[in-house]
């Protein structure tokens, strides 16, 4: 447990220290901060001393990788970068444990993680001092994340609650939608892609993301995967509701919102503006998301929470999960035991 809330802290800790100058240089900070995670926890399981954790965090930083382009271009990355981070960080913490040196100054150094990948030159800038940001190392912040509640990239979830709450309006009309307007923050609008080619892409398709919300009024993987099977990814469907799908893409349009985009990074906000066509209504819906749906300070209930698990491991017995709630009562032993239905 100790593990896993040091590795909590210092992802938190490292990502709110280097983004967003380090995302906007084109780092997935999963693949980046991942590694550092990663390494952390492998250190504190492995019960490493204090020399043998700053030797493991050097070579998690040497290893630090990730591009978003990988994750842009619709290829398999993005994965590999989550895969990659853990193996890294457990890696680096065994050669530690053997001996094997990393740089103590990885972080910081003049040819470091900070000089290299966040600032733009190799001057550390004016505004920036690490003493600063490390004063409120003690503030916990293990509860300060978030849960995906949806299969699409973080920053399209507030346009999908949006789209969510328009289509409570107007059930089962997403016909007599004439066209649609998003309004959101600059990193949101960048995901404008209208012509995904596979599931990776989609993943990433802002105009896709909020057209499915509005007509199937419900997103999770088995969704995706059977509209994908329809036809999704196609030029031609003889389903319906793919069509509708892809109608509804055609008529819209991304944007990006400067006051929307002050709020950024501390609010996602997303404005969706539909227009109605003259047999149903005849008039402008819009709504509004200022913090996504699974954010700790917009939390998914814990019915939400399992019911996502169960919608992911079909055929899991959720009732094991009741060893989590007096999970420091019990042996690790034990609790993985009854995880798995022992």
């Amino acid at each position: 447990m100790e593990g896993v809330i040091v590795g909590y802290e210092v992802g938190i800790l490292l990502g709110q220290l280097v983004n967003p100058k380090h995302r906007d240089k084109g780092f997935h900070t999963t693949g980046t901060i991942g590694t550092f995670v990663a390494g952390v926890v492998a250190s504190k399981l492995l019960n490493l001393d204090e020399d043998q954790i700053l030797n493991a965090l050097g070579l998690c930083g040497t290893q630090a990788a990730g591009l978003l382009e990988s994750d842009h271009g619709g290829s398999m990355g993005k994965v590999l970068h989550v895969g990659k981070a853990a193996f890294n960080g457990i890696l680096s913490a065994m050669l530690a444990r053997n001996g094997f040196t990393g740089s103590g100054s990885i972080f910081e150094g003049d040819e470091g993680f900070l000089k290299a990948m966040v600032f733009d030159d190799r001057n550390q800038d004016d505004d920036f001092s690490l003493d600063d940001a490390l004063k409120n190392m003690e503030t916990v912040r293990v509860r300060d994340i978030y849960f995906k509640k949806y299969p699409f990239c973080r920053h399209l979830h507030s346009s999908i609650d949006t789209a969510l709450k328009l289509k409570a309006s107007i059930g089962d009309e997403y016909d007599h939608i004439q066209n649609v307007a998003v309004k959101t923050y600059s990193v949101a609008a960048q995901h404008n892609n209208f012509h995904p080619k596979n599931l990776e892409e989609l993943k990433q398709s802002l105009p896709y993301a909020v057209a499915i919300s509005l007509v199937v009024g419900e997103i999770n993987v088995d969704v995706i995967n059977q509209l994908i099977n329809y036809g999704l990814l196609e030029n031609y469907s003889t389903v319906d509701t793919v069509n509708s799908i892809k109608n509804l893409v055609n008529g819209m349009v991304i944007l990006s919102d400067d006051k929307l985009d002050e709020l950024y990074p501390a609010k996602r906000p997303s404005n969706v503006i539909i227009k109605l066509d003259d047999e149903f209504r005849n008039g402008i819906f819009q709504n509004i998301t200022f913090i996504p749906k699974g954010d700790f300070e917009n939390p998914l209930q814990l019915r939400e929470l399992i019911d996502k698990f169960k919608s992911l491991n079909p055929n899991y017995n959720v009732k094991n999960l009741t060893v989590i709630d007096s999970l420091e009562d019990y042996s690790m032993k034990f609790v993985v035991r009854k995880l798995n239905g022992g």
